[in-house]
């Protein structure tokens, strides 16, 4: 099996029209990327400036899917924006991957505006716990929970394509977050753990540590698996801590041989 990374997983180009975030999530990798390579300090991360000039480009059809945006969310700032830059990108006859933790306001007006393209577009949303405390701490200025759950009702009822990333699982309840959410979608359902490169260290516990062991995640999978819901899909970074693990485990049976 190829593995790949990242967005890669899912779009072979990816367009997004600010920079930094709102939603100020701990775990996040653009944030570390973003702060590494000097176009948006760690602390003014949360601050999200609107870049225009994407609003006016003109894209060319690709072979594959665009995935927009990837490293901030749409918010009631930049929603204007996200319209023009999502036309532009189905008007060339581009199928287009919406990914957002979703404000329902902001996703009913994106809808609304881009029907006529719906068959082009999929949506899919990151809901990694059904917790609202454990969300409010790791996600501290993104959509509540029960914002999320209704922004996918709607669209899936008003017969959009859906789709959830619940990656990372925030908490140890996937299997219960996986049976709220399946009702809902009609594409897939991504699991994947937190990567450690992208959180403070000061944030990554003893319990996080456990919570994403290659132990529990085998566990997880088990019990994922006997759910036989063909919707769901592993995240690389998953299979790979266990791929490793696994190697780690045959050299240390050898190496008593």
């Amino acid at each position: 099996m190829v593995q790949t990374q990242g967005t890669k997983e899912w779009a072979c180009k990816n367009i997004n029209f600010s920079k930094g975030c709102s939603n100020n999530c701990q775990y996040c990798y653009a944030r570390r990327i973003g702060n590494r390579f000097g176009w948006k300090k760690w602390n003014d991360w949360k601050n999200m400036v609107n870049r225009h000039e994407i609003g006016k480009k003109r894209f060319q059809k690709v072979n594959g899917v665009i995935m927009s945006p990837s490293s901030h969310d749409i918010t009631l700032t930049n929603v204007k924006l996200a319209k023009k830059v999502f036309l532009h990108i189905l008007e060339a006859g581009n199928e287009l991957l919406i990914v957002s933790k979703p404000n329902l306001k902001v996703i009913a007006e994106i809808a609304d505006f881009i029907e006529e393209y719906k068959e082009l577009v999929l949506w899919r949303f990151t809901i990694g716990t059904l917790n609202e405390k454990v969300r409010e701490y790791w996600e501290p200025g993104a959509p509540p929970i029960i914002n999320r759950l209704k922004s996918l009702e709607y669209l899936y009822t008003n017969d959009w394509a859906t789709s959830v990333s619940i990656e990372p699982f925030l908490d140890r309840k996937v299997v219960k977050l996986i049976k709220r959410l399946e009702s809902f979608v009609s594409h897939t359902i991504w699991v994947g753990p937190m990567n450690k490169i992208h959180v403070p260290k000061e944030l990554w516990t003893d319990d996080l540590t456990e919570i994403y062991s290659p132990e529990n995640l085998l566990k997880l999978k088990y019990e994922i698996d006997n759910l036989k819901n063909l919707k769901i899909r592993y995240k690389d970074h998953f299979l790979t801590i266990l791929k490793k693990n696994g190697k780690k485990k045959k050299k240390k049976v050898l190496a008593y041989q």
